[in-house]
């Protein structure tokens, strides 16, 4: 899976800030919902794509991933719940979340 430069340097600056290794497998994007503190686990929609129906789950490890930015963009669209998309990193015993999205206001 392929990072874009942008993201490579805010995962890390991300890293230093925490004082974190600079050691990590980059896992996916991911759709976090803010206010609920939760991700979306599944996604699925009719063919037309006016209908959707989504699954949510608490942990990041269950959370649906996206192999591009774009498409997680694209699927964030169909949350009521204004999901925001972030990038979900294995740095070894945890994972780490990084926003790339403004949260909703």
């Amino acid at each position: 899976m392929k990072i874009i430069p942008l993201h490579k340097r805010i995962i890390k600056e991300a890293l230093q800030a925490e004082g974190l290794p600079n050691k990590y497998t980059f896992l996916g994007y991911a759709l976090h919902l803010f206010e609920e503190d939760e991700f979306v686990a599944s996604f699925n929609t009719d063919k037309e794509g006016d209908m959707s129906l989504m699954g949510f789950c608490w942990w990041p490890e269950e959370a649906l991933l996206f192999k591009n930015q774009k498409k997680a963009k694209e699927i964030a669209k169909y949350s009521r719940y204004e999901a925001v998309v972030v990038m979900l990193l294995d740095i070894g015993k945890r994972h780490l979340i990084i926003r790339i999205d403004k949260p909703p206001s």
